[in-house]
């Protein structure tokens, strides 16, 4: 079954990535089945089932402590697994500058905070006007830090520098 999840992800990813996102929620959603593909590349089939497993009783992505806790107790490995792909996300922050570090981090906190909202396109006021915030503090980065980001996030960098996203936030306040 995972297996399957995994092909109609792949797809959905390319079909995604094919066209240039017009809204925020277009893009959450290609960003975040990329994420997860490349997390899922390195996982065995009984790994691959204890995620199964563990997802389909916390289908709330916001209870990331509980899903975290059940994959050290069923499957050390596949804790270890997620934990060093957050580790590793972590570290691509820390090489960034001083401005584009805060800048990413006020984002991921945003995308944290309304993960459910962005992955399903149905954004409140809140989310909107966070995400407008966003792209404010993009435009004010300096050159130098927007290259750094660009490097380190470039999906993120597509989508703060496209103004048509820009445009269909601000149509929809």
């Amino acid at each position: 079954m995972f297996q399957q999840i995994a092909v109609i992800t792949t797809l959905l990813l390319g079909c995604v990535l094919a066209f240039e996102f017009k809204n925020v929620a277009e893009f959450y959603k290609g960003i975040a089945m990329e994420d997860w593909q490349k997390f899922q590349e390195n996982l065995t089939s009984d790994e691959l089932a204890v995620l199964g497993e563990i997802y389909g009783e916390y289908p709330d992505i916001r209870k990331t402590h509980k899903i975290v806790a059940e994959m050290e107790k069923r499957s050390p490995t596949l804790y270890d697994k997620f934990m060093n792909n957050k580790r590793a996300k972590m570290d691509k922050i820390f090489v960034l500058g001083s401005e584009a570090r805060a800048f990413v981090t006020k984002v991921k906190l945003i995308e944290g905070k309304y993960a459910v909202q962005l992955a399903t396109g149905k954004l409140d006021d809140k989310v909107k006007a966070a995400m407008l915030n966003l792209f404010e503090e993009f435009e004010a980065l300096s050159s130098a830090d927007k290259t750094d980001f660009g490097k380190n996030y470039p999906h993120h960098f597509k989508l703060f520098s496209n103004k048509q996203v820009l445009e269909s936030l601000e149509a929809e306040e």
